[in-house]
């Protein structure tokens, strides 16, 4: 039987987890989702850049539409394979550091989930495309070094999820915003 997820703020979206995909330590925590689909719904998000796919790829992309750009084939491949119709989804192989040109427009949300080990083009290009981002595992060494590098000189820690496994996840908002040609 698949689990179903509602918010109080909109009664007509249901969000059906995806049978055979549990959440664990490799994947967003349920406190992570919980955090995830609230700002979702309580911000009116149309549109994510998603950098790592998979089950939050999968929750996400039944809320609103999601773009996700994948460089590990296992995950790219798992992802398709549990993607339904209930999806607003669009998935990109990448090779982790070159961002294609075509989805150079402005997000409302920004997901960093990956690419392992380094995150880097995924800071660099994330922070110029929304005024928010979102960062998963954002305790670890290395993404607390690249969110001070990257997002701490224009954006402020507005949130933070102490999500399941020890694991910290990241909202940061653009003190400007910004303005990006075409959005």
């Amino acid at each position: 039987m698949s689990t179903t997820y509602r918010h109080r703020d909109r009664p007509d979206l249901t969000v059906t987890h995806p049978e055979g995909y549990p959440f664990d330590n490799w994947t967003i925590s349920v406190l992570d989702w919980s955090a995830i689909f609230n700002y979702l719904v309580e911000n009116d998000v149309k549109r994510v850049l998603e950098f790592g796919s998979g089950l939050s790829s999968l929750l996400i992309s039944q809320v609103c539409h999601l773009v996700t750009l994948e460089d590990n084939q296992e995950y790219f491949q798992k992802t398709l394979k549990f993607a339904s119709k209930a999806n607003q989804m669009e998935i990109h192989e990448w090779d982790g550091v070159h961002f294609p040109d075509h989805l150079r427009v402005k997000y409302d949300l920004v997901f960093i989930d990956g690419p392992e080990p380094d995150r880097k083009a995924s800071f660099i290009t994330g922070q110029s495309l929304s005024d928010h981002v979102l960062v998963h595992d954002g305790f670890r060494p290395a993404e607390m070094a690249l969110q001070i590098r990257y997002l701490s000189p224009n954006f402020n820690l507005t949130h933070v999820v102490e999500s399941d496994y020890g694991r910290v996840t990241n909202l940061w908002t653009r003190s400007h915003k910004i303005w990006v040609p075409g959005a």
